[in-house]
């Protein structure tokens, strides 16, 4: 039987949209040596499935949601497959794009970052620990 982690959370992308269930799922069958599966689900729909976890520890995909919310999903699971069983983290962000054509800056724009502001907008950080 292969090792999980699960995690799951409800939120909102944007101020006047829906409600949403996020839920991020680990696999690995032996942690470092074997393929494992990364898999992000919007409202039961399956919107990331990274398989090959050696070779796919990191990556992104562009999500349109049923009420028409763009949300960038970006993993980053290196630190929780390859440190073995003194377990490193699994890392799951995401954001919501302001759909006022951005230009794809969607993680930090650049004239904002310049003079020390943070992103604006919605955005979720999940990290998943093995036990």
């Amino acid at each position: 039987m292969a090792a999980a982690v699960a995690h799951s959370t409800r939120c909102r992308f944007r101020e006047d949209g829906a409600e949403h269930e996020v839920a991020v799922v680990c696999r690995g069958e032996e942690w470092g040596t074997r393929d494992g599966e990364v898999a992000v689900s919007i409202d039961g729909k399956k919107v990331v499935e990274a398989r090959r976890v050696k070779w796919n520890f990191r990556g992104n995909r562009t999500v349109v949601l049923g009420d028409g919310a763009v949300v960038e999903v970006m993993w980053d699971v290196h630190d929780w497959w390859f440190a073995g069983g003194g377990g490193g983290g699994a890392q799951f962000m995401m954001k919501a794009r302001d759909g006022d054509g951005d230009g794809g800056r969607v993680w930090m724009d650049e004239v904002m970052a310049s003079k020390g502001h943070p992103p604006g907008g919605f955005f979720l950080h999940v990290q998943c620990y093995r036990r």
